[in-house]
């Protein structure tokens, strides 16, 4: 299922394919059904085009792709300009807000919601679960709430002991579902004011198959590729030129309770 991914900085002196393949898995390039690849490429271009639209320099695209790797059916990276040793809350909102942009551009292809965004909403619930108890992102202050304690007898039974009531425990779910719903709502909005530089990432994808970051941004600012793609296109590539279902609409859904 098609994810995020930060690239790591693999040290590698003669090709950067082995790297990849070590740390996401050889290619699957057999079975790959056409409508799939069709909802991957969108999906990926909204993970590539809302990020590109947010970064501030620090966390540019690197790599986008819609060739299928151990478990996902595409992927897009993002390559740190720096070493860092935390995190603001607005990179860590511009990163939930990435993570969602995936079921908003899959939606413009499908008028549909699939179960592709799955580790998407996994990453971004998780991370905006920490914002909330571990470090005192919202509006119940700067207080850690990850002290719950769990306990197996006869490798049977859990007994969980937990740090606050049952009143904070919905207040933390609110707060947590609120950050969430934001950035998918704030995704959607990027997504609709550059839907043009979307459907043509989506395409680009379809005929290339892997695009690099420049080409992102050559799309965003120009409206076209400048930089020749390495490689060959790809013969008969699935187009779509008038994308069926609805332009995503600015607003929340609701996401999944936090695990």
């Amino acid at each position: 299922m098609p994810v995020v991914v930060i690239a790591t900085r693999w040290r590698c002196a003669t090709s950067k394919k082995p790297a990849t393949r070590i740390a996401h898995g050889r290619e699957r390039r057999k079975g790959a059904d056409q409508e799939d690849l069709r909802k991957t490429a969108y999906h990926e271009a909204g993970h590539a085009l809302v990020q590109a639209v947010l970064d501030d320099g620090t966390l540019p695209v690197h790599k986008v792709t819609i060739i299928p790797r151990g478990r996902a059916l595409g992927m897009a990276m993002f390559m740190p300009t720096k070493d860092s040793f935390g995190s603001s809350k607005t990179w860590l909102t511009r990163f939930i807000c990435t993570a969602m942009a995936g079921r908003v551009g899959e939606r413009v292809i499908t008028g549909d919601i699939s179960s592709g965004a799955s580790q998407d909403i996994k990453q971004a619930t998780r991370m905006a679960r920490q914002m909330v108890c571990d470090w005192g992102m919202s509006d119940l202050g700067p207080i850690s709430y990850n002290e719950n304690t769990d306990t197996v007898f006869l490798g049977r039974e859990i007994s969980r002991t937990q740090g606050h009531s049952d009143e904070t425990a919905r207040r933390i779910d609110v707060a947590v579902a609120q950050i969430v719903n934001e950035q998918f709502a704030m995704a959607e909005k990027i997504i609709a004011e550059h839907g043009e530089a979307h459907r043509k990432i989506a395409e680009a994808l379809l005929e290339h198959e892997t695009l690099d970051g420049i080409h992102i941004m050559e799309i965003l600012k120009t409206g076209a590729i400048q930089t020749p793609v390495v490689g060959s296109p790809v013969a008969n590539p699935v187009r779509e030129a008038n994308p069926a279902g609805p332009t995503p609409e600015t607003g929340t859904q609701s996401s999944p309770s936090p695990a």
